[in-house]
């Protein structure tokens, strides 16, 4: 059974860490300043694809929480928002679907043909 995210912090803290974040997807997020622990619920949305949200939800916090300003608290419900919006669009950001071009597909024709002989 996985440890829990408080149980994972205190690891990372024994080990040196000063401050740590933990995402959990739909279970939340925790962020231990290095004095106090924080948490944020997940918000819901109609996933489409989970491709990026970590990225989005890591730069978020970087940016709201030493560039912006914003209390800790605020930092991770915003981390938490951009993460979901993310999750909305195919790819991780709204794009038209387009086809896999032909030029790409042969050009790795050979190593996909290889690799199912194997």
């Amino acid at each position: 059974m996985a440890a829990s995210p408080v149980a994972l912090i205190e690891r990372f803290k024994e080990a040196g860490a000063r401050q740590v974040v933990v995402t959990r997807g739909k279970h939340g997020s925790f962020y231990d300043n290095g004095s106090e622990m924080f948490f944020a619920g997940s918000v819901p949305v109609t996933v489409v694809d989970t491709c990026g949200a970590g990225d989005s939800f890591i730069a978020t916090f970087l940016v709201s929480r030493f560039f912006e300003d914003y209390s800790e608290q605020a930092v991770l419900d915003h981390s938490a928002a951009n993460a979901a919006e993310t999750c909305t669009h195919l790819g991780g950001f709204p794009q038209p679907i387009q086809a896999v071009p032909q030029w790409l597909l042969d050009k790795y024709d050979s190593v996909i043909r290889t690799t199912q002989r194997a």
